[in-house]
């Protein structure tokens, strides 16, 4: 499971065997356990095969039906293959071993394009339709599994990574000076796009279907803003919530080799890891055995979280092994954009290849994270609007008690107000007043990307404008409008590309229980209020899990920094940052800007800004200078 590719001329011309071979050759890390490839008149396909659960044992991709008339490639693993499994049969479908390749087949073979709706899990999808001449792409619903594509019209090329595309000889290299602004400037603006042009990204839970005629891309799932979960207490919240974590935990937990699980301490990593080992005590987690594995920043007070994880592992009686975090060269991070052809991963990400290796060597395939804590377990300040527009007076003034409490009742009667009646307001009249307010406080003084050359400032505004995020004003909760500005956070997608392709290529597929789309669904079915008041943030996640975590991460409120791992490599990069690239790029940046933000970035004092920017730069420099 863990590449996939494929090439098909619309125009009738031969597919050839050597430029599948070298896709998957470009993706080989993603596949330690064998490649293979097809390839008939107009169309190929090729996998990379990384065996994660028993039932992939039974697959050799690409997979086809009796008569070769579909064939399927797909990178992931399915959640629920049993609840498929039932569906087909009850619709009379003939299966012919338990693999996932053969659920999915038969999903697309009963319910053609819908059959997206019946796939649950972690997966990017690629069929050719040989009888319709037809090619049909799906991507998981958080986009955890990355998938690319090229199409001029004639030809549409397919591929798990970019590295893949830029192996094929007639695909144009040309850069994308739109993307390259939006890295340079750390506002992502699209969901599609690339460094290259022409070279796309399919959007988490888009579909793509391709013929000779057209081409089209359909968004399939978003959560549903009208459904409510509804509780007279909160403890009914707290017991939902544990029920739904366990069954997604469970669910991720599918392997035949011992799970691995990352335990930085903190409070998101340790309730997965924890609610395995309680699973695990039931009998009820579907892999052998667990590992458990943190980073160990014996030197960094900021970054420190052993004694997090000490009582994590004292809780369950289990070992967790402490890796030393990894800290690579400047030339590495080069040498993987120029491979890549694609931007390589942040030192925050880097520095835990260590403890991916110690996972490979102990056997495992599959590894959790606690990533998508962030994002969806938290709640904002807007349940003061919510209860005002649903008109719960009682629960409206506990909240503003219950803050007045924790940070005086000043700050209550200011959030009361801002937080409150301030977004059920008129759309017109909140942009007018917000801009008054930033224009009072004497905000944006300066243009963002001071640094860069002006025509790549000017291109920044435009796309800011053109891509502006236009979040749904119908919704059921005023609170939802930040949830979904979150899941049409480009830079988020970013990010979670990034951490999938380097844990990949290390021979592992990441599980991320707490970005599953039913933990994102509770959040924007429930109450603000119910993950969020007072000084308590996680509130549900942190009461559901009264037992199964130790309190001394249950009670935790602050967070473990890694600014070091940034601060670290810039000192090193200055002659590159402010001199060579200045001068071989002087369309990109100004030598004078760059010099003004690295002085501004490591300033001792500093400590919000990491140098995203000054990373992209290095990036991507290395990525055209491949190509040219």
């Amino acid at each position: 499971m863990s590449a996939i590719a494929g090439i098909f001329h619309f125009d009738g011309a031969a597919a050839e065997p050597s430029h599948i071979d070298a896709m998957t050759t470009a993706m080989r890390l993603r596949g330690p356990d064998g490649r293979a490839s097809w390839a008939e008149h107009n169309a190929a396909l090729g996998h990379c095969m990384l065996h994660v659960t028993a039932e992939s044992l039974q697959e050799t991709q690409p997979w086809a039906n009796e008569d070769r008339t579909l064939l399927l490639v797909y990178d992931g693993r399915l959640d629920e293959p049993e609840l498929l499994r039932r569906q087909l049969l009850a619709g009379n479908a003939v299966l012919r071993n338990h693999s996932d390749a053969e659920l999915m087949l038969r999903a697309y073979a009963t319910w053609g394009s819908d059959c997206v709706q019946h796939l649950h899990g972690d997966f990017a999808l690629l069929l050719w339709d040989k009888h319709n001449q037809r090619v049909f792409c799906a991507r998981d619903r958080m986009g955890t599994k990355p998938l690319q594509y090229w199409w001029n019209g004639k030809t549409l090329c397919v591929a798990s990574t970019l590295d893949a595309l830029l192996a094929l000889p007639f695909v144009p290299k040309l850069p994308n000076q739109g993307y390259l602004a939006d890295l340079l400037l750390d506002v992502i603006t699209c969901d599609d796009e690339t460094l290259w042009q022409g070279l796309w990204r399919l959007p988490p839970a888009h579909v793509l279907q391709v013929n000779a005629e057209r081409c089209s891309k359909v968004r399939y799932w978003q959560p549903d803003v009208w459904q409510r979960i509804r509780y007279r207490r909160l403890e009914e919240y707290h017991e939902h919530y544990r029920e739904l974590l366990a069954n997604v935990v469970r669910r991720k937990s599918r392997s035949h080799r011992p799970l691995a699980c990352e335990v930085s301490g903190g409070l998101d990593s340790s309730a997965v890891f924890s609610m395995a080992s309680h699973l695990e005590r039931q009998g009820n987690l579907p892999a052998p055995a667990i590992r458990a594995y943190t980073l160990a920043f014996v030197d960094d007070a900021a970054a420190n979280e052993i004694a997090y994880a000490r009582a994590v592992g004292a809780h369950w009686q289990s070992s967790i092994a402490e890796i030393a975090p990894e800290s690579r060269a400047t030339a590495w991070y080069q040498e993987l954009a120029a491979r890549w052809g694609d931007f390589p991963n942040f030192p925050n990400g880097v520095m835990s290849l260590g403890l991916y290796q110690r996972a490979v060597d102990d056997r495992c395939r599959v590894i959790m994270s606690g990533w998508g804590g962030d994002y969806w377990l938290d709640g904002s300040r807007s349940y003061y609007a919510d209860l005002l527009q649903e008109r719960q007076w009682r629960q409206w003034l506990d909240c503003m008690m219950t803050d007045g409490r924790a940070f005086g009742p000043v700050t209550a009667l200011r959030w009361a107000l801002g937080y409150g009646l301030l977004p059920l307001l008129p759309f017109g009249l909140r942009s007018w007043l917000r801009r008054q307010l930033t224009t009072v406080a004497g905000l944006h003084q300066r243009e963002h990307g001071f640094w860069l050359a002006p025509s790549l400032q000017q291109l920044g505004r435009q796309r800011r404008e053109r891509f502006r995020v236009n979040v749904p004003q119908q919704v059921a909760r005023v609170g939802q409008r930040g949830q979904l500005n979150l899941l049409a956070d480009y830079g988020f997608l970013h990010a979670h590309e990034q951490t999938e392709r380097l844990v990949a290529e290390q021979g592992l597929e990441v599980a991320n229980p707490l970005g599953d789309p039913d933990i994102v669904q509770f959040a924007f079915a429930t109450p603000e209020y119910v993950r969020r008041c007072g000084r308590v943030g996680r509130a549900c996640h942190r009461a559901a899990l009264k037992g199964i975590l130790p309190d001394l991460v249950a009670e935790r409120m602050d967070k473990a920094e890694f600014n070091s791992t940034f601060l670290y490599h810039l000192p090193r990069m200055a002659d590159l940052l402010m001199r060579e690239i200045p001068a071989r790029h002087p369309d990109w940046v100004s030598g004078k800007g760059m010099a003004e933000l690295f002085a501004m970035i490591t300033k001792p004092e500093n400590s919000e800004d990491p140098g995203w920017t000054l990373w992209a730069l290095v990036g991507c420099d290395k990525v055209y200078d491949r190509y040219q």
